[in-house]
C-alpha cells in the first residue's frame, strides 16, 4: 500500500445489489435496509453500518421466507 492510497481497508461494504424495490413497510428487496438506512448510508459510522448489516440480513431473509 502506498503512502497515498487513503482507501479504508476495514469499511463497511455496502449492501446494495442494485435492486432497489421496497416493500409494504418500506424495507428494500434487495438489501434489507429500511428505506432511511439507505439514504442515511454515507453518514453512517461503520459501527452504525455494521448494525445496519447485520438488521438487514435478518429482515431480508424474512422478507424472502414470505414470498
Amino acid at each position: 500500500m502506498s503512502q497515498f492510497d487513503f482507501s479504508n481497508i476495514n469499511a463497511v461494504k455496502n449492501p446494495c445489489i442494485g435492486y432497489c424495490q421496497l416493500n409494504e413497510d418500506d424495507v428494500c428487496k434487495g438489501c434489507g435496509r429500511t428505506k432511511d438506512e439507505r439514504t442515511d448510508w454515507i453518514f453512517l459510522s461503520d459501527d452504525e453500518k455494521r448494525k445496519i448489516a447485520d438488521d438487514a440480513k435478518v429482515r431480508l431473509a424474512a422478507i424472502k421466507e414470505a414470498e
